[in-house]
């Protein structure tokens, strides 16, 4: 009986490593399989580097037993210890140090966001003044108050750091100290870590797109868009300041809930530890410390919780809800700031064993590097805009350069937003009643950034001009007549929502001048938009030839962005047959491994001439000459736009000229 033999290619693909071969990967691989929830309080063995930072403590701490001391009712209560050793020392399970720097990165987003502001305001003492009689008269009592907070806030700025976001950096620095503070003790290597970890990064990443330019004196001592308070008005309110209301109410309720729910996360984290705690000492006392931040957590997520309940509220856009508001936060972050420090003046190990610790010291240096990186990108930042200034001559090559980067998100979102504004608009064209048109119209080219009454008044004007032309028209020919004229107006509306539509993507210079021709004829010519209207009559599906004329060339550059991945002449084929032609040269390469003999040394003439080439080719020391001259010659002709062949032919040549010598060294 013969037995088929069985391939080797994919007889390991299944197999787990071996033990005796690689107990290190061995014992990596199964600390790869975590486990939801982990006791902090478990005594961890360190079996080596499993890709965490596993540290052992020192032999007295080592040595104590995983347990909760039993603590008597006779027995003074925990009192600041003295500073006998070093409470910054690291044991047991580490957080990844990806995950630190993830999560490193992310806050230092936040405070990027918030201290890169693109336009000088004046500082919030300066706001002093604007504030009423009785808080000034308290402030300038209180010689010490000013006196601190004149320092605070000169440090603030000497960062970088202005009058209007210092506030919300404070807030942001204590969101991410605290969870900081957490993982240093509480850290344990399993899925609930990591999954809040993610939320805590999705946290920063809102905050770092929310917070950038943003005013804290909205609805205090101004209105957004405005430089002093205005009633919000649908009926008076212009494009502008409706943008600008309208983004500061979105962006004042992502951070109130994302500021909320970190909180929310960070009492779950530590309520956990309490049931832990609470598990692993079974009868015995729990030590106090446990309980500091956790008891103070709960009054900063209902103060936090009750701040974003306030934005939520119609008292919210009051300078009395916002003034609550701002309350809530600073009372919030001065019991957490207290707690804290209350809890780091008691000895952490009294009483408590913990699975394993972790060091600050890395953490600080790591955010000092990257706040450090963000400094040399906004001295970059400056010198791109010296080279932008009046009186400099040298030619700025990077903007030519900038100007090949294109977005295609940006293509998207603009071709959603126009769809959505002329379906707005094309079911507006039939709503009779003039109350309703104005409901419907006014917040939809609010949007748009137009303005109802200006573009109701044109309207107006385009009846008033054409019918004065006439004397007298029957009443049908009048009603046709002006019909016609509405249409046209529609059109032009639906232009401009486009047009400024497209502004808010892209910068004003990048529309050509022949299209901005277009534009204004058909804004300004009405014979023009009537082509149009009466093409669209004519046609079904209804057609808009000079409106889609300026479309499509508003969107060219994005669209032959898309288009251009496809190669669309020879000079395209020229390079994509060069890289697939390299490709295969370069797999040719492979034939060099063929010979009798597999091995370096050879030990007479007919070893030596039946090893594989590739032997050969390193005794000729062409390996690196000919990869090199391949890789340069590729790149050159990628540039000069010109074929390939060339390549290969020289990839050949050196392989043949590496064989020859080769062979009459022989």
């Amino acid at each position: 009986m013969t037995h088929r033999r069985r391939s080797s290619l994919f007889l390991h693909v299944k197999s787990p490593p071996n033990p005796n071969d690689n107990p290190t990967l061995w014992e990596h691989r199964l600390r790869q399989r975590r486990p939801i929830s982990r006791n902090p309080f478990e005594k961890s063995v360190p079996d080596g580097d499993y890709g965490n930072t596993v540290i052992t403590s020192s032999p007295v701490i080592q040595s104590e037993p995983t347990k909760f001391e039993e603590v008597e009712a006779g027995d003074p209560p925990e009192e600041p210890v003295k500073l006998k050793s070093n409470w910054d020392m690291e044991w047991g399970e580490q957080v990844p140090s990806w995950l630190n720097l993830f999560f490193d990165l992310a806050w230092t987003a936040t405070f990027s966001s918030l201290t890169s502001n693109n336009k000088f305001r004046e500082p919030w003492v300066g706001s002093l003044n604007d504030a009423p009689l009785a808080f000034k008269l308290t402030t300038n009592t209180f010689i010490g108050f000013r006196f601190i907070y004149c320092i605070f806030h000169n440090g603030m700025v000497a960062m970088g750091i202005t009058g209007d976001t210092h506030q919300l950096t404070i807030f942001s620095s204590i969101t991410e100290t605290s969870q900081v503070a957490y993982n240093v003790d509480f850290y344990t290597d399993d899925w609930f870590h990591l999954i809040f970890t993610f939320l805590q990064l999705l946290i920063f990443g809102a905050l770092a797109a929310t917070t950038r330019g943003y005013d804290v004196r909205n609805y205090i001592l101004r209105s957004p868009g405005s430089s002093e308070l205005e009633t919000y008005d649908i009926i008076t309110i212009n494009p502008e300041r409706y943008s600008t209301e309208r983004l500061t109410k979105i962006s004042l309720r992502v951070i109130t809930f994302v500021l909320a729910m970190s909180r929310v996360f960070l009492l779950i984290q530590h309520l956990r530890v309490v049931i832990y705690a609470k598990i692993t000492a079974k009868a015995n006392r729990l030590p106090r410390q446990l309980f500091i931040v956790p008891a103070t957590l709960v009054i900063s997520t209902g103060l936090f919780v009750t701040a974003f309940l306030t934005t939520i509220a119609p008292k919210g856009t009051e300078p009395y809800g916002a003034k609550i508001k701002y309350a809530c936060w600073g009372s919030a972050v001065l019991v957490e700031m207290v707690a804290h420090i209350i809890r780091f003046q008691l000895d952490l190990n009294r009483g408590i064993r913990l699975r394993s610790h972790g060091s600050i010291t890395g953490r600080l240096s790591d955010i000092t590097t990257i706040i450090l990186g963000e400094g040399m990108n906004a001295i970059a930042g400056t010198f791109y805009a010296i080279e932008q200034a009046p009186g400099i001559s040298v030619p700025t090559g990077s903007s030519v350069i900038c100007c090949g980067v294109k977005n295609q998100l940006l293509l998207v979102n603009f071709l959603n937003s126009v769809d959505y504004i002329m379906l707005g608009i094309s079911k507006s064209i039939k709503i009779a009643d003039e109350a309703q048109l104005n409901a419907t119209m006014r917040p939809l080219l609010l949007q748009a950034g137009l303005s109802f009454d200006r573009e109701y008044s044109k309207l107006d004007d385009m009846i008033s001009s054409n019918f004065s032309q006439y004397a007298s028209l029957p009443n049908e020919t009048a009603t046709a007549f002006g019909d016609e004229i509405t249409q046209v107006w529609y059109l032009r509306i639906q232009l401009s929502a486009t047009l400024n539509t497209y502004l808010n993507y892209m910068e004003n210079d990048t529309i050509p001048e022949t299209v901005y021709s277009t534009i204004r004829s058909y804004q300004t010519d009405y014979n023009f938009t009537l082509e149009d209207l009466k093409v669209s009559k004519a046609t079904n599906p209804p057609q808009l030839p000079h409106f889609g004329q300026i479309q499509e060339a508003l969107v060219e550059p994005s669209i032959g962005n898309a288009r251009y991945i496809m190669a669309m002449y020879r000079f395209h084929w020229a390079s994509v047959f060069s890289r697939y032609t390299m490709g295969v040269c370069m797999i040719l390469l492979l034939f060099l491994n063929i010979g009798s003999v597999q091995a370096y040394v050879g030990w007479n003439e007919q070893q030596l001439s039946r090893r594989a080439g590739v032997f050969k080719w390193i005794d000729a020391t062409c390996v690196l000459p000919t990869l090199a001259l391949a890789y340069a010659i590729h790149s050159s002709s990628i540039i000069r736009r010109t074929y390939g062949i060339k390549l290969q032919a020289l990839v050949y040549a050196a392989v043949w000229h590496s064989r020859k010598v080769a062979s009459q060294e022989k």
